[in-house]
């Protein structure tokens, strides 16, 4: 993290982002813009969704990048795809713990013929 720090980059972030689909940007042109680290720009379009500000992302499409919206079926759609997205992640955190329950139940004869 800069010298900024979180609460400080998104002063910095909020008024920078452009509004509607049109005006997306994506986190490496805001980072070379805004002089932040690509994360620390992440980090703060977290927080202000933390805290009810209508942001939406893509990466793909016409429209790839990061923009503010007053659209609420933009907002429903974002919705949508971080909850696919966040379904994926538990998933793998599962796999990720029986793996490691695996790694250590002793290996037995049965597990090597």
């Amino acid at each position: 993290m800069t010298a900024l720090g979180v609460v400080q980059a998104r002063d910095v972030v909020q008024p920078a982002l452009g509004w509607g689909q049109g005006a997306a940007q994506t986190y490496d042109a805001l980072s070379v813009r805004l002089g932040l680290p690509r994360r620390e720009i992440e980090e703060a379009v977290e927080g202000m969704r933390r805290d009810g500000v209508a942001i939406c992302t893509s990466s793909s499409g016409k429209h790839r990048g990061v923009w503010l919206t007053s659209d609420p079926d933009e907002v429903r759609e974002q919705y949508r795809r971080l909850r696919q997205r966040a379904i994926h992640q538990l998933a793998n955190l599962r796999r990720m713990l029986r793996t490691a329950e695996a790694m250590e139940r002793p290996l037995t004869l049965w597990d090597v013929a």
